[in-house]
């Protein structure tokens, strides 16, 4: 089973210190371990790197941050290519609750053969086709 990790996991694991952010780094920790099967989409790189250059005006530390996601074992990344992006726009038609990023996230779990979306976005909720996790 595939597990498909949205950005807000990503940001909370560099960002916070309480308990939501230790379950983060702890699901990112059992992917890297292969002890879970981690994907995410290359939207959550942006998602990430332009979080942290916004929160704390650190380019720098932003494309570093960015760069060390890309180099985390066993993260399978999805490219958003056009099957990805209509697959998005399909879900928004058929979702009216669904924001673009949203879909864009939906249709790249989906495309990484996952079941789970790790994610506190409670729009997936009433998601038929995939089971949100939260953090919580």
């Amino acid at each position: 089973m595939i597990t498909y990790l949205d950005s807000n996991v990503f940001i909370l694991a560099v960002f916070s210190n309480n308990n939501k952010a230790m379950k983060a780094r702890e699901l990112i920790k059992k992917g890297i371990l292969s002890e879970l099967s981690i994907a995410t989409s290359s939207l959550t790189v942006d998602e990430v790197v332009w979080k942290i250059w916004k929160e704390t005006k650190d380019r720098s530390l932003a494309i570093e941050e960015g760069l060390r996601l890309l180099q985390f074992d066993n993260l399978k990344i999805v490219k958003i290519d056009s099957d990805v992006l209509k697959a998005a726009l399909n879900f928004m038609k058929d979702y009216k609750i669904l924001k673009p990023r949203d879909a864009i996230h939906l249709a790249a779990a989906l495309n990484a053969g996952a079941s789970v979306i790790v994610s506190d976005d409670s729009d997936f909720d009433n998601i038929k086709e995939i089971k949100r996790k939260s953090l919580d």
